[in-house]
C-alpha cells in the first residue's frame, strides 16, 4: 500500500485544550466515537479550547481544507483588553477553507 503524503484527520470527542493550526490539504473532522472512531456528532461533542488569542489558526492556505463537526472556544482574556478569536483566517483564498456543521 502506497500512502499520500497528505491524509486527512478524525478526532473522537473529547475537549482540547490546545490552539490549532490548518495545514493546507489537511482536513480535520471532530465528532467520532473513541476506539471504534464511529462517527455520531450529536453525541461525541468534539471541542477545541483555545490556549492561546487564536484558537484555530488558517494561514497561507493553498490547496482546499474542510474543518468540519468541532465546538470551537476562543480563549477569555478577563480583564486584559486583549483580543481573541475562535477561528483567523489570514492570506487564504474564500473557497479554500471550508467550515462545516462547527459551533
Amino acid at each position: 500500500l502506497l500512502c499520500p503524503d497528505k491524509c486527512d484527520i478524525v478526532v473522537s470527542k473529547g475537549t482540547y485544550p490546545k490552539s490549532v493550526t490548518l495545514a493546507s490539504g489537511v482536513s480535520i473532522f471532530g465528532g467520532y466515537t473513541p476506539k471504534t472512531f464511529a462517527y455520531d456528532l450529536p453525541v461525541n461533542p468534539t471541542i477545541i479550547a483555545g490556549s492561546e488569542a487564536r484558537a484555530v489558526i488558517a494561514q497561507g492556505l493553498t490547496e482546499t481544507v474542510r474543518f468540519h463537526g468541532f465546538t470551537v472556544e476562543g480563549k477569555d482574556f478577563v480583564d486584559q483588553s486583549q483580543s481573541t478569536y475562535a477561528v483567523w483566517v489570514r492570506n487564504s483564498p474564500d473557497d479554500l477553507l471550508q467550515i462545516e456543521k462547527c459551533t
